[in-house]
């Protein structure tokens, strides 16, 4: 009896560590903020911190939705992280070279950590509010044109992954979180992203500027619908 009790006691602590995928009401609060962002970018609204006036329009950005397979595929990302030792140990683990050519990705909890006294909707939230939308929101996307660069972004990690929320040509998301209850890694979180497409290549626009909306059915594939209240193209 003994043996069986210490085994289930086993599972339980693993299993409290396993990642997660983001359940249904917190699928619709992610997907919702990163729209709003992307509407106010699309829309010419959002201030560009640094430059004096707001983000150019967008000809083409589309409504993001999320995608079950990539909340699995992000699950199985923060898996890949060892509890026994601290997450800021482990920067190297979450390799941009092993995501999908064609999608990418987005983090918080290797390079900065916090309390894991949260709910799954505060993790995301925390993500949100100190690093991802806090680099636009604070630092704003390098100008004077909004055209990628993964050089001159490397160094900050918040920078890739502002631009990667930005981008206009994504269309699906699917995030995931794990809370580390126990080892070295005790006390954190990480929240983790995958978005597809990409949308980043070196030298091209975060997306097209122009008339917002104007280019939806342009895309590929095309759109059918452009969102006259929030600018995008679903």
């Amino acid at each position: 009896m003994r043996s069986v009790l210490g085994l289930l006691l086993c599972v339980s602590a693993a299993s409290a560590q396993a990642a997660m995928a983001f359940a249904a009401a917190d699928q619709t609060t992610i997907v919702n903020t990163m729209n709003s962002l992307r509407s106010r970018m699309a829309k010419g609204t959002e201030k560009w911190v640094g430059k004096g006036k707001n983000y150019p329009q967008s000809i083409r950005t589309y409504q993001l939705s999320w995608a079950a397979g990539l909340a699995t595929a992000s699950v199985a990302r923060l898996n890949l992280l060892d509890p026994s030792q601290p997450l800021s140990a482990q920067s190297d683990v979450l390799k941009a070279s092993d995501v999908p050519f064609h999608q990418g990705e987005t983090h918080y909890g290797i390079y900065s950590t916090s309390s894991n006294a949260k709910t799954a909707a505060q993790m995301f939230g925390t993500a949100w509010n100190t690093a991802w939308y806090n680099f636009i929101k604070k630092s704003g996307l390098p100008g004077p044109g909004l055209v990628y660069n993964s050089t001159g972004a490397h160094p900050d990690k918040n920078k890739n992954f502002a631009y990667q929320i930005a981008a206009g040509q994504t269309r699906t998301i699917g995030c995931a979180y794990r809370n580390f209850t126990t080892g070295a890694a005790a006390g954190t979180f990480a929240v983790l992203c995958r978005h597809n497409a990409r949308g980043l290549f070196d030298g091209n626009p975060i997306y097209p500027e122009g008339v917002t909306c104007s280019g939806c059915a342009k895309g590929n594939p095309p759109a059918t619908v452009c969102v006259t209240a929030t600018g995008l193209c679903a």
